[in-house]
């Protein structure tokens, strides 16, 4: 009976090994970009000292004159993870070959717990957990930065649903532990992000909450949340007050507008939510969009329509914030391209030393993955004659949807000389202008890149075409 209970949790063991199997037995794990560039380095000169002197170095003497080790937060020095593959002396392609494999089937296991804990079934908690794991936005990370903190997001969340409900000192405790984890596993930016959608969620439920306001349950939330805040702050001063006293040394203080909304979402970038190589594809070098790899939006076409039967016809409370939750994701990712994001550079502290606003996506495709178990939650409990007509009068919106789709592919088949002519005045136009000083341009005739232009365009008209069917065969479903 226990194993037939955590069957699903077994799942996400099982679905992490799959993936990873491959790597496992050849032992060869390539990822990049200028985290996990910095990380190795800083991972094997402490590996390497660790095994001379039996100690964890403070001093790195190969950055200029020498910086503190343990005050770079980017290179996570006091995450347990790291401390023990440390001391274990495993090299870095292990390290990190792990460390994917285990925070990625952390982020399905605590999304799935999470949906458990705010009542949602197994099977939907499951697909929640499955689409999270999945999203574009979860798995793009795993070309440039350490995927730890995104993966404590849903942890984060499952232990302050733990605390609201249970209001006792061991849930605080464990909300603080995993809080002090996400910050000490490096990148800062995603913990932020993290941590401000968290105190959203604390102030919502608290607030939605009937029971928790009551006199003696809102005193005893408010000791045992500055019991946790306390504890978590103990925890994380051995990186944080270093790292505060670093970055008096960081150009990053004090960014420009301009800076801070570098790397923002791009709102023509939205259709690819729907559309993902509508630019093309990185993965076969065809890809002509904005130069970011943080503007995955993608999780495929039943979710976002499950969210949207969730936003019109299901009843759960918490499906409010998690409307909102996807709202301001999406909204904070636009960047400059949201006119009220200067208000949040200018008057929320935190927003103006990072940059990249794109990477609020992490927290929009968590908030779609729990929609959407919401909505297969919704559809499941009601089998009435009022559900079943709601269900086809749902359907009928992908199904236009889908047909207008399809009418558009049907019109580039027609078209497809004039827009291929299009397409190669494009080309010329980047290729002599936008970017014709970077190395890409600079280094590859225009005669080479021109066959890309039918190749993009096979690519846009194919991912039109399944999008076009996927919608279509929803809507049936649905109906």
């Amino acid at each position: 009976m226990k194993f037939k209970k955590h069957l699903y949790i077994f799942f996400f063991f099982l679905i992490g090994l799959l993936i990873f199997l491959p790597i496992i037995l050849t032992g060869k794990f390539f990822t990049g970009g200028d985290v996990i560039n910095f990380a190795s380095f800083a991972y094997e000169f402490q590996k390497n000292h660790f095994q001379e002197h039996n100690t964890f170095a403070l001093w790195n003497p190969w950055i200029n004159s020498g910086t503190p080790i343990f005050a770079n937060v980017i290179a996570a020095p006091n995450y347990l993870y790291n401390i023990f593959s440390i001391i274990f002396n495993i090299p870095f392609q292990y390290w990190s070959m792990f460390s994917y494999m285990l925070h990625f089937i952390l982020a399905g296991i605590f999304t799935y717990l999470f949906s458990r804990k705010i009542k949602l079934k197994k099977f939907p908690s499951f697909v929640s957990a499955i689409i999270f794991m999945f999203s574009h936005a979860f798995l793009s990370r795993f070309q440039g930065d350490s995927i730890a903190p995104i993966s404590y997001l849903p942890a984060l969340f499952f232990f302050m649903e733990k605390f609201l409900q249970e209001k006792n000192k061991l849930s605080a405790i464990y909300l603080s532990i995993f809080t002090a984890l996400s910050f000490l596993s490096g990148h800062t930016q995603y913990f932020f992000y993290s941590a401000v959608v968290l105190v959203f969620y604390f102030l919502y439920r608290i607030f939605s909450d009937k029971e928790i306001l009551k006199k003696d349950n809102l005193k005893k939330t408010i000791k045992l949340s500055i019991l946790s805040v306390i504890i978590f702050l103990g925890l994380i001063s051995i990186q944080f007050l270093p790292t505060l006293e670093y970055s008096k040394y960081s150009w990053r203080v004090g960014y420009t507008y301009g800076e801070a909304s570098k790397g923002s979402l791009p709102i023509i970038q939205l259709i690819t939510a729907v559309i993902p190589n509508l630019f093309g594809s990185r993965l076969f070098n065809t890809y002509w969009g904005s130069p970011s790899s943080e503007l995955a939006i993608y999780l495929g076409i039943l979710p976002l329509i499950l969210a949207l039967f969730t936003i019109f016809y299901s009843k759960n409370k918490l499906k409010k914030f998690f409307i909102f939750l996807a709202l301001f994701g999406i909204l904070i990712a636009l960047g400059k391209n949201f006119p009220l994001f200067y208000l949040f550079y200018k008057l929320v502290p935190g927003f103006s030393i990072f940059n990249s606003p794109a990477r609020m996506l992490i927290p929009y495709s968590f908030a779609m993955s729990i929609l959407s178990a919401i909505g297969i939650e919704t559809i499941f409990n009601k089998k009435d004659k009022k559900t079943k007509k709601q269900l086809r009068l749902f359907s009928i919106f992908p199904f236009l949807l889908s047909l207008l789709i399809l009418l558009n592919f049907t019109l580039m088949i027609f078209f497809k000389e004039n827009i291929l002519n299009l397409g190669n005045k494009i080309l010329e136009s980047l290729y002599y202008g936008k970017y014709s000083h970077t190395p890409r341009v600079m280094q590859t005739d225009i005669s080479e890149l021109a066959p890309l232009v039918l190749t993009v365009f096979n690519q846009i008209s194919y991912g039109i075409l399944i999008a076009g069917i996927l919608i279509l065969l929803s809507s049936i479903v649905f109906y």
